[in-house]
């Protein structure tokens, strides 16, 4: 750990061994022959290995002299070494670089270190196919959600809602709107269907306008007080988004 150029005194194993009684150890450790070239300290529940819930952060810890291609080639080891144990899932919480012994972002000004980096290399190739499912999901709840208290979306291309709108949003997210929010999401909610706002303070609102912060934009307002986010991504089933639209045209 000394030599790790990403590490803190929270992975010594003295302090980790202080929640000992509270986790299951599952810390893995990468291997280039017989060298020990990188750790990740991790704790499992059941099929789910956390990196680590008794430390404020975690993620992959490497020698000072690893570089990005290395990062990602031990990433694919470890999730490849986890997949073989019948892990399910795997919750990283990155160190912030500001608590790196040594520069981590390889000589690059940017917010992607090399843990981001990994992950990206291995989503990369599958972005397209997940585009493509949250496109059709959207199209469904677009064509099927037919309830006159539910205000969908209005895709526009230039300014035209067509066709080819559709075809070209990625939909990271699904907002709808409705009068009475909080019904509608507890009457989702008791049907095991979760929501989200994801934007619940108006920008006029928000602190970095403060000088804005006493002015009345009623719209705005009114949208805010409106808006949440249905269930959209390649993890969904085509069963489970017509049910949620079944549960919506019930409402």
């Amino acid at each position: 750990m000394d030599k790790a150029k990403n590490a803190t005194f929270l992975f010594h194993r003295d302090f980790m061994e202080y929640h000992k009684d509270r986790f299951q150890d599952y810390s893995v450790i990468v291997l280039d022959g017989e060298k020990w070239v990188a750790v990740l300290p991790a704790n499992r529940v059941e099929n789910e290995v956390f990196s680590h819930q008794g430390l404020t952060y975690g993620g992959l810890i490497y020698d000072e002299k690893i570089k990005l291609a290395s990062v990602i080639e031990m990433f694919k080891s470890v999730l490849s070494f986890l997949n073989e144990n019948n892990i399910e899932k795997l919750q990283l919480k990155l160190i912030p670089s500001i608590y790196h012994q040594k520069p981590a972002e390889e000589r690059v000004n940017s917010r992607l270190d090399e843990l981001q980096a990994a992950f990206l290399n291995v989503k990369l190739p599958n972005l397209d196919a997940e585009n493509n499912s949250r496109r059709a999901i959207a199209n469904l709840y677009l064509s099927n959600i037919k309830n006159n208290k539910i205000t969908l979306p209005t895709v526009l291309l230039r300014g035209v809602a067509s066709y080819e709108a559709k075809q070209s949003h990625v939909f990271h997210l699904f907002v709808i709107r409705t009068e009475n929010r909080l019904k509608l999401q507890k009457y989702l909610f008791e049907n095991e269907i979760e929501t989200m706002i994801h934007y619940p303070i108006p920008p006029h609102k928000q602190k970095t306008f403060s000088n804005w912060n006493n002015l009345s934009f009623p719209l705005t307002e009114m949208i805010h007080n409106e808006v949440f986010s249905l269930l959209i991504g390649p993890i969904l089933t085509m069963e489970e988004v017509d049910f949620i639209v079944e549960i919506l045209n019930c409402y």
